[in-house]
C-alpha cells in the first residue's frame, strides 16, 4: 500500500507542478477568463491540502503517529477520505477547464 501511495504522491506532485507552473494550466485559464482567478486559487489550495492528506496517510502507514500502531479501520477510512478529496478535486478541475477552454460565451438562446 505504501508503494502505491508513493506512486500516487509522485503523480499528484507532477499534476500540481504542471497546473501551477508559470504559464501552466491555471495561469492560462485565468489569462483567458480573469473571472476564474478565485477558482484557480481554490485549485492551488486543494493541491496542498491533498498532498498533506497523502503525507498524513503515509505517516499513519509507517506507524509514526502518536496514537500507536496503525489501525486497519482508521487506514481504510483515511484512504476513503483521500479518494473522495481527489475525486472532488478532479471534478472541480474538469469544470474549471471546461469553463476556461471549451464553453462559448453567448451563443443561441
Amino acid at each position: 500500500m505504501t508503494a502505491g501511495l508513493r506512486t500516487l504522491e509522485g503523480a499528484f506532485r507532477r499534476h500540481r507542478e504542471v497546473s501551477e507552473a508559470p504559464g501552466g494550466t491555471l495561469d492560462e485559464a485565468v489569462k483567458r477568463l480573469p473571472e476564474l482567478a478565485r477558482a484557480a486559487r481554490g485549485q492551488r489550495l486543494e493541491h496542498g491540502d491533498i498532498l498533506e492528506e497523502i503525507d498524513a496517510l503515509l505517516a499513519k502507514l509507517a506507524g509514526k503517529e502518536d496514537t500507536g500502531p496503525a489501525d486497519p479501520e482508521a487506514i481504510r477510512w483515511h484512504v476513503g477520505r483521500l479518494q473522495e478529496s481527489i475525486r472532488r478535486h478532479l471534478a472541480k478541475g474538469g469544470d474549471f477547464l471546461y469553463e476556461a477552454f471549451v464553453r462559448e460565451e453567448g451563443g443561441e438562446g
